[in-house]
């Protein structure tokens, strides 16, 4: 696990603009400051490289807009099914380093 941290860590550092951008919004979207928690925005990329999880696929609804189904429990959301997960990661984190 500590690889795949490290990993994710030294691909933030080469990312294009647009690409920083979206990860910027996505760190925003997990409830992270952008600017504060810089440190952290390699959460927000692998939270926007995160596989899905077993039973989940993603779809798009008449609209176009992504949405996920779990074949397993019938469910379906417009939010990633791990953004509570890394969330939840994100606050661990900020909480530790104080």
């Amino acid at each position: 696990r500590m690889r795949e941290v490290a990993a994710f860590k030294a691909s933030a550092e080469a990312i294009s603009e647009e690409s920083r951008q979206e990860i910027e919004e996505y760190a925003a979207y997990l409830g992270m400051d952008p600017v504060k928690d810089q440190h952290l925005l390699w959460v927000a990329e692998m939270a926007l490289t995160a596989p899905l999880p077993q039973h989940w696929s993603e779809h798009h609804d008449a609209n176009g807009n992504i949405f996920f189904y779990n074949s397993e429990t019938l469910a379906s959301t417009y939010e990633h099914p791990l953004d509570n997960t890394f969330r939840h990661y994100c606050a661990k984190i900020r909480h530790a380093a104080k």
